[in-house]
């Protein structure tokens, strides 16, 4: 996928206009308000509103204000709500990478070209591929795997640890599934991380579908290192509503951060039932669609799609190497294998798109398939 560049027009600015109030903002905010004033938040649903003093207003109201003041705009949202507010804003004369830019280019590009920062916006890593329910369109395979595993705490220390002698500042760090609750080295993790890149990582998450509750233990860790834990609430198609108010009831009681998303409808990738065949030619497009901010590393392998890794981990894809950066055959220290780990995180890639694009449906905008959420497969 070829790459755009920010303009010159960007250069050691201070001031920028966020778009979007949503997750994504919720995941990266905080951090860009550390380094950057932000006079205006751009949102419909939530105008009229404010974030720590910044009024959240519409794009109608503030157009004309960008124009004059010759703002920066910096889209906060998935690539989906991406590419509708890229057509709003260019349908007013506004140009992509000269006036407004989505948050992972910026946060990687322009950090890199005026902090000399190697920065990536966010990291998974599966902390386990054991799970707890058996959803019939997991995004991570779950039904396929034959053999399971809880990863170490050594195994992740080796993951983290190799992936920051190239990524110098992650916005967030996100531990995922399976079912993260289950490996009960995850409160031991938590604190090696929390300890020891407290400053190179902006935020730690984790991702639940709520039918565990973590001990005591694991509990004091996530206050500690102010976990965010975000719930997939599937109990409008599963039966697990009593687990789910016991763990938010406990999450309560902790004062721990948490996001509870309902989840009734995801993207049909397709694979590997009935893959889809998007051909070379339509390669380069669809995965520009896509454009997953979320990357992965596990088994010392940088992923710009997670999926990968545990498509390959269930054994019903076979990842060439192109699909990832083996991290073991880089050098730390070498200027360019530094940049590759960086241009690649952009997507920037060796065909200009990955190989699991020509099957999967992705989560962009040329995917029209959905499924609904949460349906239990009889595959085990």
């Amino acid at each position: 996928m070829n790459v755009k560049r920010l303009g010159s027009e960007w250069k050691n600015i201070s001031t920028i206009v966020v778009y979007g109030m949503g997750a994504v903002a919720d995941r990266f905010l905080d951090k860009i308000l550390q380094d950057f004033q932000v006079p205006y938040i751009i949102d419909y649903k939530k105008q009229g509103k404010k974030y720590h003093d910044i009024p959240v207003i519409s794009y109608e109201m503030l157009r004309e204000n960008i124009r004059q003041e010759k703002y920066k705009i910096v889209v906060m949202t998935s690539q989906r709500v991406y590419s509708e507010i890229k057509r709003i804003l260019e349908a007013d004369n506004f140009v992509e990478m000269e006036d407004f830019c989505r948050i992972e280019l910026f946060a990687i590009e322009w950090y890199r070209a005026n902090r000399n920062m190697m920065n990536i916006l966010q990291v998974n890593t599966a902390v386990t591929t054991w799970c707890t329910l058996n959803c019939e369109k997991c995004n991570m395979f779950m039904p396929y795997y034959g053999e399971r595993k809880h990863y170490t705490l050594t195994e992740m220390k080796e993951d983290i640890d190799i992936l920051l002698k190239y990524v110098d500042y992650t916005f967030l760090y996100s531990f995922l599934g399976g079912e993260p609750f289950l490996n009960k080295d995850l409160k031991n993790i938590i604190s090696y991380i929390g300890d020891t890149y407290s400053d190179r990582i902006g935020k730690l998450g984790i991702t639940t579908n709520g039918t565990v509750v973590p001990d005591d233990e694991t509990l004091y860790q996530i206050k500690k290192y102010q976990v965010t834990v975000n719930i997939s609430d599937y109990t409008a198609v599963v039966p697990y509503q009593e687990k789910l108010d016991r763990l938010i009831d406990v999450l309560k009681k902790w004062e721990i951060a948490y996001i509870r998303n309902h989840m009734t409808e995801w993207k049909d990738f397709g694979f590997p039932n009935k893959p889809f065949h998007w051909g070379k030619e339509g390669g380069h497009d669809h995965m520009k669609s896509c454009s997953p901010l979320f990357h992965g590393i596990n088994d010392k392998k940088f992923y710009y799609c997670h999926v990968i890794w545990s498509a390959d981990k269930a054994g019903i894809y076979t990842a060439p190497e192109s699909d990832y950066i083996d991290l073991t055959e880089l050098e730390p220290d070498n200027e360019a294998d530094k940049k590759k780990v960086w241009r690649y995180a952009l997507g920037d890639c060796e065909r200009g798109f990955l190989g699991f694009c020509m099957v999967c449906g992705g989560c962009g905008e040329d995917n029209d398939k959905a499924v609904v959420a949460g349906i239990q497969s009889k595959k085990m």
